[in-house]
């Protein structure tokens, strides 16, 4: 790529990447009452500068509460291929349905 001086610009796809991941999109959320007033009171507190700063920090403990969730998917995943066959009748349908109940 040339630039408007006439010097070559060669573009680095893992800098582009960077540069994408770092963009800010700007995004309206629209949040019932009672979360709205919890946003205010922990901007109010003085640890989070403003309502983005409250909203991303949510989002990084959902990320974190999703990521630690998946080993314990996986490793039920796995004993269920590891285990032997059973024919899912209702009777085993019943048992799913309480053990996830009880999970619950």
């Amino acid at each position: 790529m040339q630039s408007q001086h006439g010097c070559n610009i060669h573009r680095n796809p893992d800098l582009d990447k960077i540069r994408l991941r770092t963009r800010v999109f700007p995004m309206t959320v629209t949040l019932p009452p009672a979360l709205n007033q919890l946003v205010d009171r922990l901007v109010h507190t003085g640890r989070y500068a403003d309502e983005g700063d409250v909203v991303r920090e949510a989002l990084r403990v959902l990320e974190r509460q999703e990521f630690d969730e998946s080993p314990a998917l996986e490793a039920a995943i796995l004993e269920g291929v590891a285990s032997p066959h059973q024919p899912y009748d209702a009777k085993v349908m019943d048992r799913i349905r309480q053990n996830a109940r009880s999970i619950a």
